[in-house]
């Protein structure tokens, strides 16, 4: 029977050069093309924690016929994400930017740089998300930080942000 599983911003280790859009945020964070930090927040999950949660959905008897949010905990916002990066990823985030964007600037550069369209859309916005369906099926995600930093881990080991 089907169960479904909804990921938010999908981060971690990254196994190659072609990363998906939510670990482009981490390496424009860290790679210096950008000139601040938008005010935006998005939940989290580590891929390694969509795979395991995707793994117990298939076999859980409770998981038939139900959809599970794939959300770390509560959301993370870009400020948050940055800072941390700043305080634990060395020489590879001395890139990182400390301005906070005012949003009708990201909104502008939205018009001109269609990637942003989802953080224009998320400025100054807080969804909140419940894992506790995927909890009770014993699903144990890694914490945003975690994901936070093997993904910017990732992307410096495969060279695409120098250390």
């Amino acid at each position: 029977e089907l169960a479904v599983v909804n990921p938010f911003a999908i981060l971690g280790p990254a196994l190659g050069r072609d990363v998906s859009t939510s670990i482009e945020l981490v390496m424009a964070l860290m790679g210096g093309s950008m000139p601040g930090v938008p005010r935006a927040s998005f939940g989290i999950v580590d891929v390694r924690d969509v795979a395991s949660l995707h793994l117990i959905a298939m076999v859980h008897a409770k998981a038939a016929g139900q959809r599970y949010l794939a959300v770390a905990g509560p959301p993370m916002s870009m400020p948050e994400a940055a800072a941390l990066l700043r305080e634990k990823m060395g020489d590879a985030a001395k890139e990182v930017p400390t301005r906070i964007l005012p949003n009708w600037l990201v909104r502008t550069m939205a018009v001109f740089v269609p990637r942003l369209g989802d953080v224009a859309q998320n400025l100054d916005r807080v969804k909140l998300a419940s894992n506790k369906k995927a909890l009770a099926l014993g699903w144990k995600p890694r914490s945003n930080e975690e994901a936070v930093l093997a993904s910017a881990e990732s992307l410096v080991d495969l060279g695409l942000i120098e250390s």
